[in-house]
């Protein structure tokens, strides 16, 4: 372990209680999606998608509501007070609360990805047009899902999009090809009006994952390279920066997983990515970053990292069988093994997760209470 305990110890002579290991108390779900599925959880409701529509349980697996719709490829997000459906070669994108339905999106030629910007309550949508390669609209859904502004790219194939934390700016990823060969793509838009300001290029890589931090720092990250940019909106450049913050080179370990913990930290996941090998042989490393790029925490478990899913001061990290939790500190709080392969972990509350297996679900309790 690279996190020796000395915080904790350190919190116990001073009299403050800190976190402590707890045991894991499991409710097992008895339902059985069909087909292609997905599934999260938000507050005191799992929610399921699958051929037969979209499903939301309680905690203990009973029945609350049912919307019937046909679904190519369902996928979901959870946010703080909505999950996010996007049927990925479909055309509709829908929000569901814990009491069902809120809003149902259709574009008429087709979806590519949807995200929820939780400080600004915008919506953004990156969808397909007949005379360009990606379009991204952003809709206001505090107005009744107002579209602000659409961005129309001809000559990139766009797949992510994240809105900084004031709210001055957004950043498009994509990538385009050119005689085989991907180069990487990351347009900068100002919000006030959505017009390009600036546009950076990244031959022979594809960057899947951005995410904004504190002070417009935008995270950029692939299997081989993380790297931190900076581009303000006003005329001056004296505060842009670009840094490659890790580079796997001629390592055969890679980076496996990466998520956000609110604006505050960059949490990533590297393990062996030989496929070759069993995942539960291999050890993975967590590394915490700060807004800076600055590593703030190290911790190392067994099993190859699959997923992350942070809470309010908590996170998640799964592999094939086993769900770690910790919190900031790098404290192991609790942990739960599963023998279905793990497809997914949602919160249900601060240390309440919902475990989605392959053939298994369960509701694990980690509070302690």
């Amino acid at each position: 372990m690279y996190v020796t305990g000395v915080y904790e110890k350190l919190m116990m002579y001073f009299g403050i209680k800190g976190d402590e290991y707890v045991e894991p108390v499991a409710n097992m779900i008895d339902y059985s999606p069909k087909g292609e599925s997905a599934s999260a959880s938000l507050k005191d409701t799992i929610i399921i998608a699958d051929e037969s529509g979209v499903t939301g349980l309680d905690v203990e697996g009973k029945w609350k509501w049912n919307y019937v719709y046909e679904l190519f490829e369902p996928v979901l997000e959870t946010y703080n007070n909505l999950v996010l459906l996007t049927d990925l070669g479909g055309y509709s994108v829908f929000a569901f609360d814990e009491n069902g339905l809120l809003w149902h999106m259709v574009f008429d030629k087709g979806i590519i990805a949807a995200y929820y910007d939780e400080s600004t309550k915008y919506f953004l949508a990156l969808h397909n047009d007949e005379d360009y390669k990606t379009c991204i609209t952003v809709y206001d859904v505090k107005k009744g899902n107002k579209p602000l502004f659409t961005r129309k790219f001809g000559a990139y194939y766009m797949t992510k999009a994240d809105i900084s934390s004031d709210a001055s700016q957004m950043a498009v990823s994509g990538f385009y090809q050119e005689a085989g060969i991907s180069t990487a793509v990351v347009t900068f838009l100002r919000m006030r009006d959505g017009e390009v300001y600036t546009t950076e290029t990244f031959h022979d890589n594809i960057y899947p994952y951005i995410s904004y931090l504190k002070e417009n720092a935008l995270f950029i990250a692939s299997t081989d390279q993380i790297v931190r940019i900076v581009r303000e909106t006003t005329a001056s450049s004296k505060m842009d920066t670009e840094k490659v913050i890790w580079e796997r080179n001629a390592d055969s370990t890679g980076l496996v997983c990466v998520n956000s913990f609110r604006d505050d930290y960059l949490i990533a996941a590297f393990s062996e990515i030989n496929t070759n090998l069993v995942s539960d042989t291999t050890t993975s490393l967590i590394r915490i970053y700060n807004n800076k790029g600055e590593v703030v925490r190290k911790i190392e478990l067994d099993g190859k990292a699959r997923g992350i899913s942070t809470g309010k001061d908590t996170f998640a990290v799964y592999t094939d069988h086993t769900v770690y939790l910790y919190n900031l500190k790098g404290f192991l709080i609790s942990k739960f093994n599963l023998v279905s392969d793990i497809q997914g972990v949602s919160y249900l509350d601060t240390r309440v997760l919902f475990v989605s297996g392959q053939n298994q679900m369960a509701v694990v309790d980690m509070s302690g209470k």
